[in-house]
């Protein structure tokens, strides 16, 4: 009788540890806590004013933004929050929500925005931009900025979503852009949603490319990386995190905040990102 529960009590104790553990592997998996991820940015270019500033990168939050990271970005003092796209849902009724939150963050620091392919998708795209703009936001579509401190300059352009554009179109397009918003002369910030096109920016003369629309690649292995394409391409390029581009240049692709899939996100994080620039 002793050995036979001894058996049996190995045998649960075996079952209750492939039990704990397969728990933990699905609330690690499906962990959906806000990741702040922190990147330094150093460059020559970068003025002395500008040793140490901030920037906030916030994208594809679809019109639901987390409260984590709301509180996050109405906590903190950056010198300058950017969204790079897919800020509303195409099937967003109400904005409100968003909007308040660009006017609280407008009135503390300056806040610039380009848009993504579901902005690009609604019936009437100028009327979201106008209403975004009174916020005090500034949507720089096919423009360039300039963030001034202590009488110096950096520059931030912006390159609207190609939604309607095939690849090869969409490219050519990247192309004439880049010479009207590349500022030659100091560190240059652009702003492009799709980071799956960040070979684009090869040698364009921007120092910084802050991109999105990827969601991290919804699912993501660890030493492999994301998995999907919300555009449903496979083991996508670029899919989240920092990298350095032919001609010198960053780019950070931002995993986004919410979904706009009916996937899962697994090992993937909602992400904040909180960059440090640092003078050479």
């Amino acid at each position: 009788m002793p050995q036979f529960i001894n058996k049996h009590r190995a045998w649960f104790i075996i079952l209750m540890s492939i039990a704990a553990f397969a728990a933990v592997i699905f609330f690690t998996a499906t962990d959906n806590r806000l990741k702040i991820t922190r990147y330094t940015v150093r460059s020559e270019e970068i003025p002395r004013s500008f040793d140490g500033a901030t920037i906030i990168q916030l994208s594809d939050i679809h019109g639901e933004i987390p409260d984590e990271a709301a509180d996050f970005l109405l906590e903190n003092t950056p010198t300058a929050l950017v969204l790079t796209g897919d800020t509303i849902d195409e099937r967003t009724e109400d904005f409100d929500n968003i909007l308040d939150l660009l006017s609280k963050a407008a009135e503390r620091f300056p806040v610039f925005l380009v848009t993504g392919n579901h902005e690009q998708w609604l019936d009437d795209t100028e009327n979201l931009i106008e209403r975004i703009e009174k916020t005090g936001a500034r949507v720089l579509d096919g423009k360039t900025a300039a963030l001034a401190l202590n009488g110096e300059t950096i520059y931030i352009s912006g390159i609207p979503d190609p939604a309607f554009m095939d690849d090869k179109l969409a490219e050519s397009a990247l192309m004439r852009q880049n010479k009207i918003t590349a500022e030659k002369d100091g560190f240059n910030i652009l702003l492009f949603h799709r980071a799956d096109m960040l070979d684009c920016f090869d040698n364009s003369g921007y120092d910084l490319i802050l991109s999105g629309h990827l969601h991290g690649g919804q699912i993501r292995v660890p030493l492999i990386g994301g998995v999907l394409s919300p555009n449903g391409k496979w083991l996508p390029d670029y899919s989240g995190g920092i990298y350095e581009l032919n001609g010198g240049a960053v780019g950070i692709s931002n995993r986004g905040l919410t979904n706009s899939t009916g996937l899962p996100r697994i090992y993937n994080r909602p992400e904040a990102v909180l960059i440090t620039l640092r003078r050479k």
